[in-house]
């Protein structure tokens, strides 16, 4: 495009500058430099992009007319390196998003941004604005990816959006069918493709051979299978001929005021969250309605001028020897754990404040190097209250009367000081150490056709269960287990609800309310180092007293294939959890979230790690 397109103090480059371009990070030592090359208008030579949108020299980055300092909105913070995907009522959980820094006001924790541009509580956003494929869960899996397909045991879960039944996320973030998912081997590949080290996913498509204009692509490498030689891509994912491709278009009059359609759009078309800012964006074609040029998209999904996006403003920073992090580093962090040679990463993604690279947290809560570690400061006395005792971490699971006789608890993996009942005692509603004795007891005068709960299963055992359920526990009395609630308030079977009844499970397998799958598994059957989610799904599953081999059979646990614990190659040793995330040549000193799932083998000795070669190695090596 001609040069008179750009804006004051800019100019045209082929390929814009990706770093030491803005305010935030002409100064860095270590940038991180995309290496993408994308056509655009940019600073001139010698200016840097400032908060407001202009292009100015390095030292009038502080200088912003009007600009007043850590004041933002209610429920806000100021952030110098905020992310650039922050979340919303739309968006929430784990997502793709571009590693850069982002100035400004964001929410504070535990808070999204809604459609009218304010903080507010996850609970107070509509639940049922979901992309397509998705639905709305009070416990949405962070692990429901192309990769891992939800079999990990996560010990935190967010209100959001998940993958509907037989999708998973792929590597842009949208739910598609199983189906779609890149095979892992060359025997998943469908019958019109082949396994691929470079998978050609961006080259060989109708929406290129189709296109009216040139489609640049990601130098990404990555392998799985594509279709074969001669064939590509179609827009429904199978593989045909080229002259096979036919257009699809939505017609015009689908968009909305002051849009279009492209066939050819951007990934990252302007909104009011990115405006003025340099992002990292993939070169794709997107087809669908755009704003019009000249106006952005806000909150609200609507086309609007530039200045009327609302202005945020600065506040407030991490405290000394912190840092604001996109996503908290969730294992070797602390003066407990930075030693751990396989430790337990949760696979989650938190925002905020954590100690800088090579400081770790101390238990008096400040960040120190790790020689430091054994300086702390002696915990003031604590005068805690009767049947309470002071602990370094207070017990967080089975401490109270609602769930310390429940099997399967999720036990939340991190430390807090403070005080807690006495061993053997626990906390009743009412805030008291008792004795489990002294719990509530059970009602008598529960109906003909039911029964008690310690959590009642109110929201899944009803004729017409809801999409999403409260994660909430309370006891009580409700229907029996081979029952369900009629509207009517009585309990029936579920013939009985004009509905189709329970599946029809194998040979085997039983119905149940709550899908009994965590630890009933030849892989964790016996194992007492399982840590399993509390979430409560219906369907078919093993009768009691079988578990799930690895062909999904339910089968005796003395049936299950005894692991072989004499490896073959001499660089190999046996492992009841194979440490193959961490020690690999590609993660090997680094903190790298790990999905938490064990399954035994083989795998490199201690002190060797695993190659690209699949061959073990020294580090050094």
């Amino acid at each position: 495009p001609p040069s008179e397109e750009c804006g004051k103090d800019e100019e045209f480059y082929e390929c814009r500058p990706t770093c030491k371009n803005t305010c935030e990070n002409y100064k860095a030592k270590a940038p991180i430099c995309p290496l993408i090359c994308i056509k655009g208008c940019a600073c001139k030579k010698g200016l840097v992009k400032r908060n407001d949108g202009k292009c100015v020299k390095p030292d009038k980055c502080d200088k912003i007319p009007g600009n007043t300092p850590h004041t933002c909105s209610k429920n806000e913070v100021y952030k110098k390196c905020g992310t650039a995907c922050p979340e919303t009522c739309a968006k929430r959980g784990i997502r793709p998003c571009t590693k850069q820094c982002v100035p400004g006001c964001f929410c504070r924790d535990g808070f999204v941004r809604n459609s009218e541009n304010k903080c507010v509580n996850p609970e107070k956003c509509p639940k049922d604005k979901c992309p397509p494929n998705e639905q709305y869960s009070d416990c949405a899996n962070p692990c429901n990816d192309c990769q891992i397909k939800g079999k990990c045991n996560f010990l935190v879960c967010n209100k959001g959006c998940d993958c509907i039944k037989g999708h998973y996320r792929d590597e842009s973030g949208k739910c598609i069918p199983e189906a779609l998912c890149p095979p892992k081997s060359p025997s998943e590949c469908a019958p019109d493709e082949q396994l691929y080290d470079c998978v050609p996913s961006c080259s060989r498509t109708c929406e290129r051979v189709l296109s009216k204009v040139k489609i640049y692509c990601s130098q990404l490498c990555k392998p799985g299978c594509f279709c074969k030689e001669g064939l590509v891509k179609g827009y429904d994912g199978k593989c045909v001929r080229p002259q096979e491709c036919t257009v699809i278009s939505a017609p015009p009059e689908n968009c909305g005021k002051d849009e279009v359609y492209n066939e050819c759009g951007s990934a990252c078309p302007p909104t009011c969250s990115n405006l003025g800012k340099d992002q990292v964006c993939t070169l794709q074609c997107v087809q669908g309605c755009f704003c019009r040029k000249g106006l952005v998209r806000n909150d609200q999904g609507e086309c609007v001028q530039p200045d009327q996006c609302p202005k945020s403003l600065p506040i407030q920073e991490c405290k000394k020897d912190e840092e604001y992090y996109g996503c908290i580093p969730t294992c070797k962090n602390t003066c407990e754990n930075y030693q751990a040679e396989n430790p337990i990463c949760p696979r989650i993604c938190i925002k905020g404040c954590a100690c800088r690279a090579g400081l770790v947290k101390r238990k008096d809560g400040k960040c120190v190097t790790p020689e430091k570690c054994d300086n702390t400061p002696v915990p003031p006395i604590q005068k805690c209250g009767i049947n309470e005792e002071y602990y370094d971490c207070v017990p967080t699971c089975k401490n109270t009367c609602e769930n310390y006789n429940q099997k399967n608890v999720a036990c939340p993996l991190y430390c807090k000081q403070g005080c807690g009942c006495k061993k053997g005692f626990v906390r009743r509603k009412d805030g008291k150490c008792v004795r489990p004795e002294k719990c509530d007891k059970k009602p008598a005068n529960c109906g003909l056709r039911e029964t008690y709960y310690e959590c009642m299963p109110s929201c899944t055992n009803v004729c017409n269960p809801p999409d999403a359920c409260a994660a909430v526990c309370r006891p009580g009395c409700f229907c029996r287990k081979d029952l369900v609630l009629r509207e009517d308030g009585h309990c029936v079977k579920k013939e009985f609800c004009g509905q189709s009844g329970q599946p029809t499970c194998d040979i085997n397998e039983q119905y149940y309310d709550c899908i009994p799958d965590c630890g009933n598994t030849c892989n964790s059957y016996g194992r007492t180092d399982i840590l399993c989610p509390e979430i409560c799904k219906p369907g078919c599953f093993c009768k009691p007293g079988l578990v799930l081999n690895d062909e999904n059979k339910c089968v005796k646990p003395e049936f299950c294939p005894r692991p072989v614990r004499e490896c073959k190659n001499p660089d190999q040793q046996y492992y009841d959890c194979i440490p193959d995330c961490t020690n690999t040549c590609d993660n090997f000193g680094k903190t790298v979230a790990c999905p938490i799932i064990c399954k035994p083998g083989c795998f490199c000795k201690l002190g060797l790690v695993l190659n690209n070669e699949k061959v073990c190695v020294k580090p050094k090596e």
